[in-house]
């Protein structure tokens, strides 16, 4: 990705996390671009999944709007099926527990958003993941994911399969505060 630019793509949910991430990042000087990944298509009349559902694009348009940034949305329905829901199935058939968010962070989240943001020249992405990264200061020294400063609402366990390249390009603005601040931010 194209360091040279302050160009991030935060994943926005419609939630308050990602939501002061967007806001963090902004007041930070980065240009920030919001997007919503549409990850899951109801298979019944009237049910409609809580992380991707027309309320939750909506709240995030217009966040986004309240912002004065762009807005895209992403559809990685088909690819969410493969990935996440057909691989936890298969491994559910086989007597394993497998966590699909962590997955889904690796392969949509962090995977599939991340290559959208390189096709599109964006230099970083970011969300409203309570966790922290130290960044290396040179090539030779790793990437480490840290504990957010919130322990109450921590979720690198979620990350851990993240790989050094990816770390370099990603933001998590709201790992340094506590869940109470980022509501007071909010308001």
């Amino acid at each position: 990705m194209n360091k040279t630019n302050k160009k991030v793509l935060v994943a926005m949910s419609g939630g308050v996390d990602s939501s002061v991430a967007a806001a963090l990042l902004k007041r930070a000087g980065f240009d920030v671009i919001g997007g919503f990944m549409k990850l899951w298509k109801p298979s019944r009349k009237g049910f409609e999944n809580r992380c991707c559902s027309q309320e939750t694009e909506r709240r995030a348009r217009k966040v986004a709007h309240h912002l004065n940034i762009p807005f895209y949305q992403f559809n990685f329905q088909k690819e969410f099926k493969k990935r996440i829901v057909d691989y936890f199935l298969k491994e559910y058939q086989k007597g394993r527990t497998p966590n699909p968010c962590v997955v889904c962070n690796n392969k949509i989240k962090f995977g599939l958003l991340l290559e959208k943001a390189s096709e599109l020249d964006i230099g970083f992405l970011a969300s409203g993941h309570y966790v922290r990264i130290r960044k290396a200061k040179n090539d030779s020294e790793k990437h480490t994911i840290l504990k957010a400063r919130d322990e109450k609402k921590d979720q690198s366990y979620f990350l851990w399969q993240l790989t050094q390249p990816r770390l370099k390009d990603l933001l998590f603005p709201v790992g340094d505060y506590q869940k109470s601040e980022v509501r007071d931010l909010a308001d």
